[in-house]
């Protein structure tokens, strides 16, 4: 279940959504979705530390940071929208 713990905090779904339709983000994009540095930060810190999403420093531009959803991010994502569709039905 520690893998989910990210997805119910603040902005946690939205983020993992947004990267799933994008595949890769910089911050400034993700910053957008998330609404203040400090969520975005957090909350991407956390989905990055349960596997569902990577963080890369880009070697050119160190303030540029690039987001990717892993496959298991993808997985979840998955079931996040199945999940979303079934409420909605």
């Amino acid at each position: 279940m520690d893998t989910l713990r990210p997805l119910w905090k603040r902005k946690g779904v939205e983020l993992l959504l947004e990267l799933d339709t994008k595949g890769r983000a910089n911050f400034s994009a993700l910053l957008k979705v998330a609404g203040n540095p400090h969520t975005a930060s957090r909350r991407l810190g956390e989905l990055v530390d349960v596997g569902l999403a990577t963080r890369q420093v880009e070697q050119d531009s160190r303030r540029t940071v690039t987001y990717t959803i892993t496959p298991m991010g993808k997985r979840v994502a998955r079931k996040v929208n199945e999940l979303v569709e079934l409420l909605e039905a």
